[in-house]
């Protein structure tokens, strides 16, 4: 049985005609991402040096971005206004995988 956790830090970097963009940075700052792995497996030894192995798990990835803007709309009663806008994204993504092996031990 295994257990994984991980925690990838994200960056960004953009460049046009020598001139660094900064707004790419920020937005990949506010990117949240990790995930999991949890995997069953066995193992058929042959003889000393021959083994069959398989294994079943499933993976976890989550994604989380956090943004908020000022936008501007049109009020027919009072004319254009500003309003703080909150963007929250969340993606998860659940795959199972199954692996099979033959093994050789020197």
């Amino acid at each position: 049985m295994s257990l994984t956790l991980s925690k990838p830090i994200v960056s960004a970097k953009y460049e046009e005609d020598g001139v660094v963009d900064e707004n790419v940075k920020e937005d990949a700052e506010k990117v949240k991402l990790w995930g999991a792995e949890l995997g069953y497996g066995v193992e058929y030894f042959f003889d000393e040096n021959f083994s069959l192995g398989g294994e079943f798990g499933a993976r976890y990835i989550h994604l989380n971005y956090n943004d908020e803007s000022i936008e501007e709309f049109y009020n027919p009663d009072t004319g254009w206004e500003q309003s703080k806008v909150e963007h929250n994204y969340n993606f998860s993504f659940k795959p199972t995988y199954s692996r099979i092996s033959l093994n050789f031990y020197f």
